[in-house]
């Protein structure tokens, strides 16, 4: 049975009150009976009802049960696989046990990337070994340690030249050779190929600290062990195996462990040829399975987040609360234990993790234009397009603060914040007896800059404004290249918006407040501090 939707005038009996959206997003926590949603846009007078049953914790009528279909196999042609066997010198290991040989893939990929420099002055011995390949893996960017040179021994010039977007492992191996930068997804996709030919049953894994922010993900791969019955999580970039103390352990198992607050009991098994530095990583690594993509057949994503739902409106993203569907075995299609569903196109509905969530398509959405009211008792809660951090979470965060004042003041009375340099005249900057600042933007709109000063032991940050936007919207980040990773904050929202977690380079620019036109905003305070190192978990008070 499909689910229960209309549209046109309805009644209002058994509803509470209607609730102007300003996220394009929200939830309605699932109780034992019929929970009915309705959305409506005040523009074009249409209104969407959706109602379900629920046993308090899945929907067993109102919505279909979708498939789910294998995870995805590489596909390469013979072409590829004979170009990347080579001349047999250096063969693809293809026997032993799925770690052995992943773990030997590996190495292969290591060796393969370091002949490419072996005839340059200062590059290392035809032998390889763990020297060489800590040079083929070595750092090219200080800012980001995520991008890797091909080699440092190139001649080659390689400023301002990105990792290719090929998934192709021959032509990012030829793009390497040829002295253009790597990353994550780089050695993710060369493992998928090459291991293929190894004979490994495996597919790909995106990790990510919190969804849709790409600065904070990482790419690796997943192998199926039949010696174990289980799959495991492999790294060609960081040259490891994941592991949850100290077993071989499958992305959802890391994923738990990331946000059951065992994050400290996720490890690496190196493969014994170097890598990039874990340590070294702008992000702690440990953090990365908080959420998980795992590619399927349909070229869609089997999703699991925490906390805040991706968006439901993405046909690419299958969500799914039940982590056996993760754990299935190759070939394995189970049915979905999540259901989603749409209505007219206006709206995509979807039950996970014990709520109904209701999503409107992000391009055109408006705040004041839509609203939604719930059945009486239920509340709604809206979800901001980026998942934000915890400012208290000590995984996130460390004391002590980086800014002198988390206050925006006025104290030489200039009618802009002292320490924030404002590109445009502000319309209005008063505070509030509770040390609150509103400003208020004209028809130009403005965008402060506070900068921090930052010692050069500083490895990274993130950055937290709280604030309310009471007309308008206003967008926060850090500066730098992450400038266009923006934390949205729409009309009608209060929230704790939040930079990416980023390295020196970013944050030495400052972090940004941008006010869009005719807004007006309230913001609470400001903090900066330092993200935790690998390993490194001492929290911090909020401002």
């Amino acid at each position: 049975m499909g689910a229960s939707v209309s549209s046109g005038c309805l009644a209002e009996t058994d509803f509470g009150p209607w609730m102007k959206l300003s996220t394009s997003q929200f939830g309605v926590a699932l109780y034992p009976g019929t929970t009915t949603v309705e959305v409506r846009d005040v523009h074009d007078g249409w209104t969407e009802r959706v109602s379900v049953v629920s046993d308090g914790r899945s929907v067993t009528d109102g919505i279909d049960k979708e498939p789910v279909l294998p995870a995805i196999a590489a596909k390469m042609s013979d072409a590829d696989a004979a170009a990347l066997r080579g001349d047999g010198s250096d063969p693809i290991p293809d026997t032993g046990s799925a770690l052995d040989r992943a773990a030997a893939v590996n190495g292969w990929i290591v060796r393969r990337i370091d002949s490419f420099h072996l005839d340059r002055p200062g590059a290392g011995s035809s032998a390889g070994g763990e020297a060489a390949s800590s040079r083929a893996l070595s750092s090219s960017d200080g800012l980001n340690p995520h991008v890797i040179a091909a080699s440092p021994q190139t001649s080659r010039p390689r400023e301002g030249q990105a990792p290719i977007e090929s998934e192709n492992a021959c032509e990012i191996l030829k793009s390497i050779e040829e002295g253009a930068r790597s990353n994550c997804l780089s050695f993710a996709s060369i493992f998928r190929e090459v291991g293929t030919i190894a004979g490994l049953t495996l597919r790909r894994v995106d990790f990510t600290v919190r969804f849709g922010s790409p600065f904070e993900g990482h790419s690796v791969d997943e192998v199926w062990s039949p010696e174990t019955g289980k799959w495991f999580v492999v790294d060609a970039y960081f040259q490891c195996i994941w592991t949850v103390d100290g077993t071989p352990a499958s992305a959802i198992e890391l994923h738990r462990a990331a946000v059951e607050g065992r994050a400290r009991s996720i490890g690496f098994k190196s493969t014994g040829l170097g890598g990039v530095s874990l340590s070294g990583s702008r992000v702690n690594p440990r953090l990365y399975p908080r959420n998980v993509m795992v590619r399927v057949a349909s070229g869609a994503w089997l999703t699991r987040t925490s906390g805040v739902p991706a968006p439901v409106v993405d046909g690419n993203i299958i969500q799914c609360d039940d982590d056996a569907v993760f754990e299935a075995p190759p070939g394995a299609a189970d049915e979905y234990s999540a259901r989603r569903d749409s209505s007219h196109g206006r709206i995509v509905f979807q039950a996970i993790d014990g709520r109904l969530v209701v999503g409107l398509n992000r391009k055109s959405f408006e705040a004041d234009r839509f609203e939604a009211r719930v059945t009486a008792e239920r509340s709604i809660e809206q979800f901001d397009e980026t998942a934000g951090y915890d400012p208290g979470d000590p995984e996130i965060a460390t004391g002590p603060e980086l800014f002198a004042r988390t206050k925006l003041v006025d104290d030489d009375g200039d009618a802009t914040p002292d320490g924030w340099s404002v590109d445009r005249s502000l319309a209005l900057f008063e505070t509030t007896p509770d040390g609150a600042a509103v400003l208020e933007t004209g028809p130009d709109g403005a965008t402060l800059t506070l900068v921090p000063k930052l010692t050069a032991d500083f490895a990274s940050g993130v950055g937290f404004a709280r604030m309310s936007v009471e007309r308008g919207s206003a967008n926060f980040s850090a500066s730098g290249r992450m400038a266009g990773q923006k934390f949205v904050v729409r009309a009608g929202r209060e929230t704790t918006a939040c930079s990416p977690i980023s390295g020196f380079a970013s944050l030495a620019d400052g972090l940004r407040l941008e006010i869009l036109p005719n807004s007006r905003v309230t913001v609470a305070w400001v903090s900066l501090r330092r993200t935790p190192a690998y390993g490194d978990l001492d929290g911090a008070e909020v401002p």
